[in-house]
This record gives structure tokens, sequence and C-alpha cells, in this order.
């Protein structure tokens, strides 16, 4: 993976969100961030993917319980520290990497109950010319399966990741209008995937 990152990382504690393509974005924003990820509760029983995400840290999320948020933003609050910040992928999935999905409010209710600076990133993939699009052996979704997904992405004989970090982090004190201005900042320095050729 040949990494392209703009603009400067925000230094711990932090609290960023991002789009959401791949698994591979964990490995992207951990080489450039000291961080810790909110993740589906489903992925803590998953082989390989739930022991790497539990290695890290992760803060799992029931999505079936809503009072599950409540006790997730407050082990967001805890997770930002002097030596770690916290990456929230809002968009709830992973996507095929077309636009940006409606930013879900419940995990920002921490930031905007105290109005702490929320930063943000956006990613996108590139794979060869000649070669299987990023929609289809990079980014990661749907019913894709993992094992199908991961063979394909090592075929690639290399790919590119670009990272964007915005340059102002953003306050409000409603979640839900800092939600939609957070999906607004992601959104106008995002760069859609190539789709299947």
């Amino acid at each position: 993976m040949k990494v392209t990152v703009r603009n400067q990382p925000p230094q711990p504690p932090f609290l960023l969100v991002s789009n959401h393509l791949s698994y591979v974005d964990i490995v992207l924003l951990q080489s450039q961030l000291n961080c810790v990820f909110v993740a589906k509760s489903e992925l803590a029983d998953w082989p390989i993917v739930g022991q790497l995400c539990r290695s890290m840290n992760t803060i799992f999320v029931n999505r079936n319980q809503k009072r599950d948020a409540l006790r997730a933003n407050i082990e967001i609050e805890q997770a930002m520290t002097p030596e770690a910040g916290v990456v929230l992928f809002a968009e709830g999935t992973s996507t095929n990497g077309a636009a940006v999905r409606e930013f879900r409010p419940a995990l920002l209710e921490c930031a905007a109950r105290h109005q702490l600076p929320v930063h943000f990133a956006s990613i996108t993939y590139a794979a060869p010319a000649r070669e299987r699009a990023a929609d289809q052996s990079i980014c990661w979704w749907g019913k894709m399966s993992f094992p199908g997904h991961l063979f394909r992405l090592l075929q690639l004989t290399k790919f590119e990741a670009t990272l964007v970090f915005g340059v102002t982090p953003i306050v409000a004190d409603d979640r839900r209008v800092l939600a939609k201005r957070l999906w607004t900042a992601v959104n106008s320095q995002f760069t859609p995937v190539v789709t299947e050729r």
C-alpha cells in the first residue's frame, strides 16, 4: 500500500470521524495516528479481525441496543487521553466508495455535550489500471465475505491509499448538527473510488 497523506494529523487526545471503505482503513489510520477505534460488536467474535480489534483496545458497540450508545459514549470520552485519540466511522458501515453515506449522530453525544472539537478525515483507494478495480478489491462492503475479499486484495500487485485530514476541527452543541457538519466537511474533500471497469 502506497500511502499519500494530506494535511497534519491531530495529536492526542482527539476524536476523529472518517468515511469507511474497508478493514484496510484501520491499517491506514493506525499508521498515522495513536488511536483506538469504535466498531460494531459483531466484529469481536470474527476470526482474525476480532483478534486484531481486541488487541487495539477497540470500543465495541451493540447497534441492536440503543442504550449501548450511552455506554459507548462514556468509553469514547475515557479513551481520549494524552497518549491516544479515538477514531469513529460515523457511516456505521463500510461502503463501495461511490459516495459518503449520512453520518449517524449517536456516538457524537459526548463531543456535543462538552463541545469538543471533532477532527475529520477522508479515505480513498486506487488500484492499478490493469487490475481489479478498487471497489471490488480494496473496498469491503455489502455481502462480500472476508476470506474472498482478502484473497482479491492480496492478488493486487500494489494499491494506493489517500488519507486527507481536515484542517479545522468542528464544534457543535447538538449531536445531529455536529454529524451533518462533519459529513459536509468529509464529503467536500472526498474523492470517489473508481468502480469496476
